[in-house]
C-alpha cells in the first residue's frame, strides 16, 4: 500500500540510501555522469569562445542547465501547458 503523495514518494526516492542500489541505478548513474560530463566541455567550450557568458565555474551551470531539463520532464506529467514548460527552458538559455 503506498503512503503519501507524489511528491512524498519522490522525496523518499531522492533521500534514500544508495549504498545497495540495484544495478539499474547504477547505470543509470553512469549514463548521467556521462551526460554531465559532455555538458561540462560544452559549457566550458561556451566560455572560452563567448558564446556562454553567465558567470560560474562550467560544472555549476551545466548542473543548472541539466536541473532545467529534467526538472520539466517531470512536470510535464502533470502540467499540460507546453508554453509554461517553454518558458522555463527559455529562461534557463537566456541565463547563460
Amino acid at each position: 500500500m503506498r503512503t503519501g503523495g507524489p511528491l512524498t514518494r519522490l522525496a523518499a526516492t531522492i533521500d534514500a540510501p544508495t549504498d545497495h542500489a540495484p544495478p539499474r541505478a547504477e547505470e543509470l548513474r553512469r549514463h548521467f555522469g556521462a551526460v554531465e560530463d559532455a555538458l561540462i566541455d560544452t559549457v566550458a567550450e561556451g566560455q572560452r569562445d563567448g558564446g556562454i557568458t553567465a558567470p560560474g565555474d562550467a560544472r555549476t551551470l551545466a548542473r543548472q542547465v541539466l536541473s532545467t531539463y529534467y526538472g520539466p520532464r517531470v512536470l510535464a506529467r502533470v502540467q499540460k501547458d507546453r508554453q509554461a514548460l517553454l518558458a522555463v527552458a527559455d529562461s534557463a538559455l537566456a541565463a547563460l
